[in-house]
């Protein structure tokens, strides 16, 4: 996987979030699938946390210590003092300028193929590469998007009747 093509998912993900979310009413944005599930406005919050606890801190932990040190926890529960009182639409906003400032960290790298092979350490997984690293924040985007999708989906999904049949996502569970 090429940086290029990684950063086109980094650069896509914020003004995906907000023509998908900015004109949704709170009632589908604020309820989640049951239980301890995250709501829309949860996911963007833990998106916000991930940009300013996980992916540019790890990637330069990997530069200055390699394996030496290994990456603090990410709590992926962390983002609720985040989202405590903020807005949706503030939330989108507040993630698309982090997400600038990481592509402009991303950018002045210029990665070479031996500092993509450097390694850091994960709390759980052991040793993993930067290019690893790289390639999960990509993952991890295009993951909560389909997640986002699927809460709102959830909520509506109960009223399309025999359309159920056809769309296997909005099948009960």
């Amino acid at each position: 996987m090429k940086i290029s093509q990684i950063r086109a998912v980094l650069v896509a993900t914020p003004p995906a979030l907000e023509a998908l979310l900015k004109d949704l009413p709170e009632s589908l944005t604020l309820r989640n699938e049951g239980g301890a599930t995250w709501s829309a406005r949860d996911i963007v919050a833990h998106l916000v946390h991930g940009e300013l606890e996980d992916w540019v801190p790890r990637a330069e932990l990997i530069l200055a210590e390699g394996t030496a040190r290994p990456f603090d926890p990410f709590d992926p529960e962390g983002f609720r003092p985040l989202a405590r009182g903020q807005q949706l639409i503030a939330l989108v906003k507040r993630f698309a300028a982090l997400r600038r400032e990481g592509l402009t960290w991303l950018d002045k790298q210029a990665f070479t193929d031996e500092q993509l092979a450097l390694r850091g350490t994960h709390p759980a997984f052991g040793e993993v590469t930067m290019h690893e690293l790289l390639c999960t924040w990509a993952t991890h985007d295009l993951t909560h998007l389909a997640q986002i999708s699927r809460v709102i989906s959830h909520q509506i999904a109960p009223h399309i009747g025999p359309w159920r049949e056809y769309l296997p996502n909005a099948r009960k569970r």
